[in-house]
């Protein structure tokens, strides 16, 4: 929250000069007041980390559902998938030899509660690597069979009918 600083020096009754004590009062942009004896310092600069990069990446009728598209984010390549209503975004690398992830099948996830029967959850998509089949779970990115392997998610939201990416500038 900016803030300004000004301090404030009671006036001397006898001269009308600043008396020698001093206190400073900080405004915030807001309106709060606040008074304390050290100065207000502005807010640190935004570390470069914590920046985010957004990139509107098309209509929300540009992507097709259950389809992988993969577009050019900054300076990564991103697969978006439409899946129902949601939107999910990975990076276009799978962990386990850097294949291009977003290339491979999106499917639901296939569970099973018994012995010989298999079920789609078509509430999970799960998406497989091309190169070796190695399936990630959307939600969260995590490989199906070792959730300590996982592909790196990319935030996403829809905006006004667009397909908008948010990206860190270090971290995604």
């Amino acid at each position: 929250m900016p803030t300004r600083s000004t301090t404030l020096r009671p006036a001397s009754r006898a001269t009308g000069t600043a008396a020698s004590s001093s206190a400073t009062l900080a405004v915030s942009t807001t309106g709060r007041k606040r008074t304390s004896n050290s100065p207000v310092r502005p807010p640190k600069r935004p570390d470069e980390a914590t920046q985010r990069l957004r990139v509107d990446v098309g209509a929300v009728s540009d992507f097709k559902d259950k389809r992988v598209r993969i577009v050019q984010a900054g300076s990564h390549e991103v697969g978006v998938l439409r899946w129902r209503d949601r939107f999910f975004a990975v990076h276009n690398r799978c962990p386990h030899q850097s294949g291009p992830v977003c290339l491979g099948i999106v499917s639901g996830r296939l569970s099973g509660s018994a012995p010989g029967s298999m079920e789609v959850d078509e509430e999970t998509p799960v998406l497989a690597c091309p190169w070796h089949g190695w399936e990630f779970e959307l939600e969260g990115g995590r490989a199906l069979w070792d959730a300590s392997y996982a592909v790196k998610m990319v935030s996403v939201s829809v905006e006004s009918g667009r397909v908008i990416l948010e990206l860190g500038r270090s971290r995604d």
